[in-house]
């Protein structure tokens, strides 16, 4: 008997980013599983978005509150350098220190849990309306972040008294300190809120094994089998044409610069290849420009700042790339599996990954990717790989793929799906948790 599925999530498309990849591949790959779905999400979103067709299933729009959208406008009074937000993308905004004291206080104490904390009574009522009609066997899955979704599933739960999976993708109370609230009176918040969504859910997804011991560890008495992995995966795309060994070696880097990570050692080691091999390099930037144009190779003539495309194209466009780029190496960044390593994986290209040896997404990438770790010197150890990669490239030695289909196959979303129906299979046939009134927080208009 086929069950319905209340997916809340606030990245869906057309937002794009890799929380919204994946919440529509598992959507559609839920179905030959036996769990209809019924997406909800916030009708205008702010976040980048695509143009291209929306995924065909079920999706609730919901009117939503965006706090950031009103409050940026505050900001302007106090920015030297502010982009404008277009239809398709949202530029970060440069703050003197008044606007940099405005925007802390306001990610502090008025996003709480998040900038999303306006859509939450949107969100409840129209995940406790889809439930109604979804009938018994039916549940709640909620993913982040925003971690606002966890909020309103568990506000909806409790109200009609139904089953609560959610899928943490990101940590929270035990993320680094680059990454953490200032306050500590914000601090303990966000834990006594985590801590609430950990003991309330029927079950808990994470997507890292190191996630899990840390969640454990911070939240004592949580039993370990309310924590299962389910890591992200990658969409099949047909293989495209490499750049031959004529054509300069050409290296991809898609998606945002996590915080913390430094890209003007691999551009001194770039350039200094550049030097020795003229023409010989490439490095393509796909996303934000930003990080790539505050350093002084900004204007190279080895590198390309094309920005913000289709998740469609950036999936082509990992294929038909000599080598694909990874950072990883500052801690705040070292726990995660970036959903763009996945997407590397299926690429079947070589990975030059800039990271710990001891990490698990070094460990991943050495059981199913032509993974070239650079753990060493910043600039010494990652021109001493680019060199190896370009004799490679030059050889005609990297244009076919290394890697066998059979080896990427267990990191495929349709892999992951059937470990989530088997969750939710799972979760319907235990026995109902205890729940108590939910922990109140703020909310926005309605709630």
């Amino acid at each position: 008997m086929p069950g319905r599925i209340i997916l809340l999530a606030y990245y869906f498309p057309p937002l794009i980013g890799a929380a919204s990849e994946r919440a529509s591949a598992l959507a559609k790959a839920l179905p030959s599983l036996g769990w209809e779905p019924v997406v909800i999400a916030p009708r205008d979103g702010f976040y980048h978005r695509t143009s291209e067709p929306e995924p065909d299933c079920d999706v609730v729009r919901t009117s939503s509150l965006e706090l950031s959208r009103m409050l940026r406008a505050g900001y302007s009074s106090v920015v030297r350098d502010a982009g404008l937000d277009s239809g398709t993308s949202v530029h970060a905004v440069r703050t003197d220190r008044l606007g940099s004291w405005l925007r802390g206080a306001v990610r502090e104490f008025v996003y709480v849990p998040d900038a999303q904390v306006g859509w939450i009574p949107f969100a409840v009522k129209a995940a406790v309306q889809a439930l109604r009609q979804a009938g018994d066997r039916s549940l709640i899955w909620s993913t982040s972040g925003p971690y606002s979704a966890h909020l309103a599933a568990m506000r909806a739960a409790h109200r009609l008294g139904r089953r609560w999976v959610a899928e943490f993708r990101d940590p929270w109370s035990t993320a680094h300190p680059i990454n953490l609230p200032r306050h500590s009176m914000r601090r303990r918040l966000d834990l006594a809120m985590e801590r609430r969504i950990l003991r309330t859910a029927d079950q808990v997804i994470i997507p890292t094994e190191t996630m899990r011991h840390e969640l454990l560890a911070a939240h004592s008495g949580l039993g370990p089998d309310r924590l299962t992995v389910v890591t992200n995966g990658f969409v099949q795309i047909p293989r495209r044409a490499v750049p031959d060994p004529s054509s300069p070696l050409t290296i991809l880097y898609a998606g945002k610069v996590e915080p913390g990570e430094e890209v003007g050692p691999l551009l001194a080691a770039l350039d200094r290849l550049q030097a020795e091999h003229p023409g010989g390099v490439l490095l393509r930037v796909l996303g934000d420009s930003a990080p790539w144009n505050e350093e002084k190779w900004a204007s190279a003539p080895w590198l390309k700042l094309d920005g913000f495309v289709s998740p469609v194209r950036a999936r082509e466009a990992m294929a038909e790339s000599s080598v694909l780029l990874l950072f990883q190496r500052h801690p705040a960044n070292r726990p995660a599996l970036q959903g763009k390593m996945f997407e590397y994986v299926g690429a079947r290209r070589p990975i030059l990954a800039l990271c710990p040896e001891n990490i698990e997404a070094a460990r991943l990438l050495r059981r199913h990717a032509d993974a070239r770790i650079v753990s060493g010197d910043p600039v010494e150890g990652t021109l001493s790989e680019l060199r190896r990669l370009l004799r490679e490239h030059r050889s005609g030695t990297i244009q076919a793929p290394r890697v066998t289909l059979d080896v990427t196959q267990p990191l495929r979303r349709e892999e992951q799906a059937v470990k989530l129906a088997q969750i939710f299979d799972r979760t319907l046939a235990e026995p109902a948790l205890n729940r108590s009134a939910p922990t109140h927080h703020r909310g926005g208009p309605g709630d």
